[in-house]
């Protein structure tokens, strides 16, 4: 019996060090908007809401948006969740065409986030006071027309242009401006289609 016992011990304490904790979801921050500077290095800031529904602002660099994709989910206080962006804001010196497909090769990231264009850089737009996250969703409620990613890639990849709806901050509230034109003729590789994106 003392041996079974043994045994039985041995493998509890052996699957206890094995198995891997599970992660609660009240251990995450949901990233609503997704902001992008520069073309390389390349500089994410993710904004969502915690458990008070305050913003929650996270940064992080990487010479690619890959590398600084993968460093954001752990750039804040608690990890990041990036399944739920549904905006994203590019500055004026992003790659666009990069970050685009970055998004849509990624498993967590789609292809429905709404992008919007800041002249004065993602960074300062994100920081520049008041909800972001609210302020964004209030705009498309308002009927502010928004492209998605995937409408985005298929202009640049048809016509070489994508407007973009410019954004700035008039005191506690966020405004879109005219849309600014994207220029950035993107090629499509042999045997890519873009209707299997996003999927």
């Amino acid at each position: 019996m003392k041996k079974l016992w043994s045994v039985a011990l041995g493998l509890s304490l052996l699957l206890c060090g094995c198995t891997p904790t599970a992660r609660e979801p009240d251990q995450l921050d949901l990233v609503a908007v997704l902001g992008v500077d520069g073309g390389g290095p390349v500089i994410l800031y993710g904004v969502g809401r915690g458990d008070t529904q305050q913003p929650v602002r996270a940064e992080a660099q990487g010479e690619t948006f890959l590398s600084a994709r993968e460093r954001l989910p752990w750039s804040g206080e608690r990890e990041l969740a990036l399944t739920n962006v549904e905006h994203l804001v590019v500055g004026p010196d992003a790659d666009l065409a990069a970050v685009l497909y970055g998004i849509l090769e990624d498993k967590e990231l789609g292809a429905s986030a709404h992008v919007w264009f800041s002249a004065k850089g993602a960074q300062e737009l994100l920081e520049g006071g008041g909800d972001p996250v609210g302020q964004l969703e209030l705009l498309l409620r308002q009927g502010v027309s928004s492209p998605t990613v995937i409408e985005v890639l298929a202009g640049l990849c048809d016509h070489g242009t994508a407007p973009l709806p410019r954004l700035y901050w008039t005191g506690e509230k966020l405004e879109a401006g005219e849309a600014v034109l994207w220029q950035q003729r993107v090629e499509l590789e042999q045997g890519e289609r873009m209707e299997n994106w996003g999927d």
